[in-house]
């Protein structure tokens, strides 16, 4: 058997060497929550804000994703993509100055008017656009 020196307080088990990364992780996670905590101003990701929550069958323009638009005939993805790329609004009237919108696009959203809505931008309002799709 050859025993080799190590400096002292450097060797370790492989059992201590687990329970050291485990502590770690641990630590690192609630770092990880406490950052995205401070980044949400302390408010959790589940609560739901009143003035945000969706208003019957209307897709709000503020903070729906771009599938939430396939609902609507003709709007996705293209108009869909414009409407999420250009907010916040404060009214509908504010989807009409989309720059780039053809005609036609203005036409498809005038006809689905009554199917929208804007709401005060959420939590969500800047992930609105890169949201995963399933197709």
């Amino acid at each position: 058997v050859v025993a080799r020196s190590s400096p002292p307080g450097l060797c370790m088990t492989r059992r201590s060497a687990v329970a050291s990364l485990a502590t770690l992780a641990v630590a690192a996670r609630q770092a990880s929550a406490t950052a995205v905590s401070s980044i949400n101003d302390g408010i959790p990701e589940t609560e739901v804000v009143e003035q945000q929550l969706p208003r019957g069958d209307k897709i709000d323009a503020n903070n729906a994703i771009v599938v939430d638009y396939k609902a609507l005939p003709g709007l996705y993805p293209t108009v869909a993509g414009k409407i999420a790329s250009n907010g916040p609004y404060s009214s509908l009237e504010d989807l009409y100055s989309i720059p780039g919108l053809s005609k036609d696009a203005k036409a498809l959203i005038k006809k689905y008017e009554s199917k929208l809505t804007v709401l005060p931008p959420g939590r969500g309002f800047n992930e609105r656009i890169n949201q995963r799709q399933s197709t």
